[in-house]
């Protein structure tokens, strides 16, 4: 997993976990801006490719994420952390 310098990953973990199907009620917009602006903030102050932005958000979501939480262009590299019954 890429290891972006400076960045706190234990505060980027306990924002994620609006994308769990335990949190957040149903506000599945506000997940997916999360998302988007974390890949976004990556790619722009760490110069991580796209690619690579998402694979390290997604290396840090939680294991029970909702699959309307995140966006549709992303959803094949969280595919292993999609809760089975949101899909």
């Amino acid at each position: 997993m890429i290891e972006p310098k400076n960045y706190n990953v234990s505060a980027i973990r306990d924002a994620l976990r609006n994308l769990s199907v335990r949190e957040n009620g149903d506000n599945h917009e506000y997940a997916k801006g999360l998302v988007v602006g974390m890949v976004a903030t990556l790619c722009a102050t760490h110069q991580l490719m796209y690619e690579e932005a998402i694979s390290f958000v997604a290396n840090l979501s939680p294991f029970d994420c909702h699959a309307k939480r995140i966006p549709a262009q992303m959803l094949a590299e969280f595919r292993d952390k999609i809760a089975a019954h949101t899909r």
